[in-house]
């Protein structure tokens, strides 16, 4: 005989293999108990380039979260802010 027992994506195996021997105590053999994982579902990589300037490769990746949209504007321009504050400062530091 043998088992053959399928684990959900992204879910821990919680079967007790003892308890599945016991099950299986009254036959005359047991091949073997396998699970078998279902594989984790990847999400599609983006149309992403390295040519694209960075505002259009965070409107790019906040198009792919659909629960960044709404925000999309308000962090291109805060990473932008950033981005302009680290130049200035590495300008001083040189």
């Amino acid at each position: 005989m043998k088992v053959i027992y399928h684990v959900p994506a992204g879910k821990k195996d919680l079967v007790q293999l003892h308890d599945v021997q016991r099950a299986c105590s009254t036959a005359m053999h047991v091949v073997g108990i396998l699970p078998i994982h279902k594989p984790v579902a990847r999400e599609k990589r983006m149309g992403l380039n390295v040519d694209m300037d960075l505002p259009t490769l965070l409107s790019s990746y906040f198009d792919s979260k659909p629960e960044l949209k709404d925000r999309k504007e308000d962090l291109i321009k805060k990473t932008m802010q950033l981005v302009e504050e680290q130049q200035i400062q590495d300008a001083q530091d040189a």
